[in-house]
């Protein structure tokens, strides 16, 4: 039928911590979400305690070996194997294992690992609206060399940061753009794989949720609700190639 795709969400951050810790010292989710105030005072401090670009919590990185096993121990016959990963360091952080454990279970000799520049979060890389340009490959590959990218995909010319254009946080009329830029790049990619390929993205909620309802030619509108994942959260399309479109497995 077509190569499969797997959108992988990445582990439990230090910003989804902070989160579910100011979350809880406000009584629970229940009572956050039954009080606008409480909302509001949660919002308030995380947006004031976040980090632009945050590493894994301790069960973040539990979660990230997790994942690891779930996907090197299934389609072990999938050949070659393309491992896609955001260059936001929680998603680089969760690709790591993933890329190890791949290799370990046979995929070393056919396995590819790319860092996309644009598949970071929706909203880019700011401190408080501010744009801050984020890493470059270079700092990238130095940073995780188990993870081991040899190939970047969009980053500026000269070796600037993955978010050297962003001027501020990112629109959603932008994000929706980018969203069709990526759409575009995952089609293709998988069209010139045969039906024997797989390709992982290792990203973010967000752009993962907007991600599929395109995919699956869905309005925007209904990404939100439609495709949320949890850290670490898998979801699994296969390409039907003589139809061009995707098929959701799981």
């Amino acid at each position: 039928m077509g190569p499969i795709l797997q959108l992988v969400r990445h582990a439990e951050s230090a910003n989804n911590a902070l989160y579910n810790a100011l979350v809880a010292e406000q009584g629970g989710a229940a009572a956050v979400k039954a009080d606008v105030a409480k909302q509001r005072r949660v919002d308030d401090l995380e947006l004031k305690q976040r980090s632009p670009d945050p590493s894994l919590s301790e069960r973040g990185f539990e979660q990230a070996e997790l994942v690891a096993t779930l996907l090197g121990n299934e389609h072990v016959e999938a050949s070659p194997t393309i491992l896609v990963c955001s260059p936001m360091l929680r998603a680089c952080l969760t690709a790591e294992p993933i890329a190890k454990k791949l290799r370990a279970t046979g995929a070393k000799e056919n396995l590819k690992v790319i860092c996309h520049a644009e598949y970071y979060e929706t909203g880019g890389c700011h401190d408080r609206g501010l744009a801050l340009p984020g890493r470059t490959f270079s700092e990238i590959t130095d940073a995780h060399p188990s993870l081991a990218p040899t190939e970047s995909v969009a980053f500026p010319k000269g070796g600037g940061g993955f978010y050297s254009k962003g001027d501020a946080r990112e629109t959603k009329d932008q994000a929706e753009a980018r969203a069709e830029r990526l759409n575009l790049w995952i089609t293709e990619t998988l069209a010139e794989l045969p039906d024997s390929g797989r390709l992982i993205l290792v990203g973010h909620g967000l752009v993962m949720a907007t991600l599929i309802t395109r995919l699956l030619g869905l309005p925007f509108s209904g990404a939100p609700c439609m495709a949320t994942h949890a850290n670490t959260g898998v979801s699994n399309l296969r390409y039907v190639r003589d139809k061009g479109a995707f098929l959701l497995e799981s």
